[in-house]
């Protein structure tokens, strides 16, 4: 069925090469192989597979960060979230050839978010607290999506949570603030 140009089994096929899966010798040159011509046919996962193997210079690419964003920007097009954060943090460093845009990554970030992308969560949250990306500055959605990320287990927005209790637990009025923030929120989401 891969002979036959059928992006599915060209991807599997790919899959099955990039692990050493099926009875196949390892090998991430022909996992690259298979990936490209799934990702040609339109293939999201394939082509997020090659914006990872571009970006990192795996299965004997050279690597480039150019070509990582033209496969991720194609992968998140259609909707895939981790190409969607991917692409985001390209914005955000400006990165691959794009121009730093905090605006750009900001809406990645909201659409891989939504979609339980846990890193994603957590750097939208940093855009609400910190007002970039022209968002509005917001303590309660800042804390709705720390909270979320470390409800997932997401390190960072768990370390800044468990911070936070232990503040508010102290008596820091900020701290507490912040708590009673993420509560609000909390009971807001619930209902």
């Amino acid at each position: 069925a891969a002979e036959n140009g059928q992006a599915v089994a060209q991807y599997n096929l790919g899959v099955f090469y990039n692990f050493g899966q099926g009875g196949l010798q390892k090998s991430e040159e022909k996992a690259v192989k298979w990936f490209l011509e799934a990702a040609e046919k339109g293939h999201m996962q394939a082509q997020f597979n090659l914006g990872v193997f571009y970006s990192l210079g795996l299965g004997g690419l050279q690597q480039s960060d150019e070509k990582a964003v033209k496969w991720y920007h194609e992968a998140s097009e259609k909707g895939h979230a981790d190409a969607q954060y991917n692409l985001g943090a390209f914005y955000e460093t400006g990165r691959g050839g794009l121009q730093q845009s905090d605006e750009e990554a900001v809406q990645l970030y909201s659409e891989a978010a939504e979609k339980g992308h846990v890193n994603a969560q957590y750097n939208l949250a940093v855009f609400y607290a910190t007002g970039r990306g022209g968002l509005q500055q917001s303590e309660e959605k800042a804390m709705k999506w720390i909270r979320e990320a470390a409800e997932k287990g997401q390190v960072m927005a768990t370390e800044a949570v468990k911070k936070l209790q232990q503040a508010s637990e102290q008596g820091d009025a900020t701290a507490q603030s912040k708590m009673h923030a993420a509560a609000k929120v909390r009971y807001h989401d619930e209902t």
